[in-house]
């Protein structure tokens, strides 16, 4: 009996596992390939084999035939990537911050281009208050959209276009993602028995859209508002109440009506059942801060009021989404793995549910890397390392797309890629030479198991990705975070994971031992990266402690410990600059207030007195060198998409544009006031993330009469890609 249950135990048992340093083991031994990576070419895989090539990843598309590829490389070691994108979700983009029109002053006639959808409804609006003068559907023609506007003559007006159809700004999670799935287990049941398979990446679609915010996209499947109507009959149980959370205004009797399928009211039997029914199928016509304060019904073009700042809808959407998604995906990878009796990897593009979510089934990441910079692989690999590193069951880490050269196949290259847990290479070639590298490279190694420690984005300058100690790797997560000004000698940022906040600290330079004001010395907990203990000795207010560049973690506490030295310098610097203010007659009232009680808060609160300091030298400063400091999201004359909040940013947010519509968008602009505070030459710095170099000569900067333009590359990286641009030099007119 026991002896029948081990053989059955053993016939069973899967061919291959993760090993301790989180490598692929295929019959106990460890594979870590180097391969080519190419499309389904027949001629090309068999000069690779010929050259000797014995590891490929093959490219085909979902309904491309995988048991060629299978017969192809029947000898051989092969993973098959999918790339063919998840099928995207239809419904109504809601991005009023995105899809508008500025400049509207008169009725006329716009022309824009919306992609992938069928029809658009849209409303003319007043840009001072939002008052809405029109409001219509339109159909949008071989993803073109014309509309002829009805607004009021000699108004600043804005159009606001809310698409309707099929938008990369969500997969479809419902009837298209049950076909993907069956046309993958079609394919992976037509492979037969192949031993040479490694995996299937991307199975179930590259995934574009995964990484980004989806709180603007509303789904009208039928699926998914049948999904959507039980969840909110499950959480508010009456009309009342939902109307209540959702905000909405001028309910009459129809909303409580029997709902056809065609979205029709036939009569008004006041049920709550097909008043949630209704509900799961209105728009809202906002989103943040932008847009009108309707919802729309699409199955009669009318709309309803809702008082948009206090509606609850967009929480309860991105609940009822987030409920159901991760569970059906994973769910269906884990089918696929049973199936396929191999690896499911999938294409890191962000920070995602996808890959994070506690549920994954994954069996490990990719990361492309079709442009690798060897002095930069660091920064290359660090985002998927994290999300790998981050789930429930730490994975192991391929990279793939680079090209095959000698640079890129360096011994020194393929060691970093080592160290950093990447556990499989496939590089792109098409030539002998380069089969010839490939064949020749230096094979990868699984000595150590990388351990991630683990910084807010936001926090990036100080905190930036790089090895610390041992196996550890300092890398980027998505967690709530800030940096931290302690001076010039210590480096500081704080994280919440969730059980509270952290304070990281280190030093840059040698190892520092500093006396630091701490009044929560005892109740902290303060360790090491790897729980070792730091030297420490306590003082009446606080303690001696030494720092070098392998972080420390201070939990257990309100407040980061403060260098003595820098409040020191805070009170030093300060007071000489009170004293130069008062010589120099300038109104200094608030400074003085502000800074009255420095000494005695920096014994019973160190660091909101350093803050304090700090917030008084600024503008002491300002007062001083004849400077300004100016925060574009406080502009209110803008026709910017929005103010995003960023605590990585000087004041908590920053002003953004984002527009599909290019030119057709119509000018946008910000402006401020500046405060002439000299008569002479003033350097001019703009902080500004953009992704795309080319967009940087389309800014331009007025200034009295004087026009200036980005010049050069950012300096001084920070943040989410944050970077400070010079324009040049300007006086400002008096």
């Amino acid at each position: 009996m026991f002896s029948l249950a081990l053989a059955f135990q053993l016939a069973t048992a899967p061919a291959w596992t993760v090993g301790p340093n989180l490598q692929y083991q295929w019959g106990g031994t460890d594979y870590l390939p180097v391969g080519l990576q190419c499309s389904f070419d027949t001629e090309l895989l068999s000069k690779a084999k010929e050259a000797g090539i014995s590891d490929f990843n093959v490219e085909v598309s979902s309904t491309g035939s995988w048991r060629a590829v299978a017969d192809e490389l029947s000898s051989k070691r092969f993973f098959i990537t999918s790339n063919t994108a998840m099928p995207a979700a239809t419904g109504f983009t809601v991005q009023p911050q995105s899809y508008r029109v500025n400049g509207i002053r008169n009725p006329q006639s716009i022309t824009v281009s919306v992609p992938g959808a069928t029809k658009a409804f849209v409303v003319v609006a007043l840009t001072r208050d939002a008052s809405v003068i029109s409001q219509r559907s339109y159909p949008v023609v071989n993803g073109v959209l014309k509309a002829d506007l009805k607004a009021a003559r000699d108004s600043d007006q804005v159009a606001l276009i809310y698409p309707q159809g099929e938008s990369m700004e969500m997969e479809d999670l419902w009837e298209k993602l049950d076909d993907r799935r069956d046309t993958v287990l079609r394919q992976i049941r037509g492979l037969g028995t192949q031993p040479g398979l490694r995996g299937i990446i991307n199975p179930l679609g590259t995934t574009p859209y995964l990484a980004a915010q989806d709180d603007g996209f509303v789904p009208t499947n039928p699926m998914f508002q049948r999904e959507f109507a039980d969840f909110l009959e499950q959480k508010y149980r009456n009309l009342a109440t939902l109307v209540k959370a959702w905000q909405l205004r001028g309910i009459d009797s129809e909303f409580t009506g029997t709902i056809t399928e065609k979205g029709e009211i036939v009569d008004n039997g006041n049920s709550d059942r097909n008043a949630f029914i209704l509900a799961a199928k209105l728009i809202p016509l906002w989103n943040g801060t932008r847009g009108v304060s309707l919802m729309l019904n699409p199955a009669k073009d009318s709309t309803l009021l809702v008082e948009q700042r206090k509606s609850t809808y967009w929480r309860d959407l991105a609940e009822c989404i987030s409920s159901t998604r991760a569970r059906r995906v994973h769910r269906i990878i884990r089918a696929l793995r049973k199936e396929s009796s191999a690896p499911i990897l999938q294409e890191w593009s962000g920070w995602s549910w996808f890959f994070e979510s506690p549920e994954s089934e994954l069996s490990g990441l990719t990361v492309r890397l079709p442009r690798l910079n060897p002095s930069g692989i660091m920064n290359s690999v660090a985002g998927a390392l994290s999300s790998s590193l981050r789930t429930r069951r730490p994975a192991p880490l391929f990279v793939t797309d680079i090209a095959a050269s000698a640079e890129n196949l360096q011994a020194s290259v393929l060691d970093e890629l080592s160290g950093l847990g990447v556990r499989g290479v496939f590089l792109r070639g098409s030539t002998t030479e380069q089969f010839n590298l490939i064949k020749a490279a230096k094979p990868l190694a699984a000595e150590s198991r990388p351990m991630g420690f683990f910084f807010p984005q936001n926090a990036l300058n100080p905190a930036a990705p790089r090895k610390i100690a041992g196996n550890y790797w300092s890398l980027p997560s998505p967690s709530d975070g800030n940096r931290i000004d302690l001076g010039p000698d210590i480096r500081c940022y704080t994280i919440n994971n969730g059980a509270g906040n952290s304070f990281i600290m280190w030093s840059e330079k040698t190892p520092a031992r500093l006396e630091y004001r701490f009044p929560e010395a005892k109740s902290a907990l303060i360790r090491g990266v790897n729980n070792s203990v730091p030297d420490l000795t306590p003082t009446k207010t606080g303690m001696f402690m030494t720092l070098d560049t392998v972080p420390i973690i201070v939990s257990g506490t309100t407040e980061p410990p403060v260098p003595e030295i820098e409040l020191v310098r805070m009170d030093r610097d300060v007071t000489q600059l009170l004293e130069w203010a008062e010589s120099e007659h300038r109104d200094i009232t608030t400074e003085v207030y502000e800074f009255r009680n420095y000494p005695e808060l920096a014994k019973t609160s160190p660091y909101k007195a350093l803050q304090s300091a700090q917030k008084v030298y600024r503008s002491l400063a300002t007062v001083g060198v004849g400077y300004n400091w100016l925060e574009w999201e406080k502009s209110t004359d803008n026709a910017f998409s929005e103010a995003v909040a960023d605590a990585g940013c000087s004041n908590g947010s920053y002003l953004q544009v984002r527009t599909p519509f290019g030119e057709q968008t119509g000018r946008i602009h910000a402006s401020l006031s500046v405060t002439q505070r000299t008569t002479g030459s003033l350097d001019v710095w703009v902080a500004a993330r953009i992704p795309n170099p080319s967009d940087r000569a389309r800014l331009q900067f007025r200034i009295g009469g004087q026009t200036m333009r980005l010049t050069g590359e950012p300096v001084n990286l920070y943040g989410p890609g944050f970077g400070w641009y010079n324009i040049g030099t300007t006086r400002l007119p008096s």
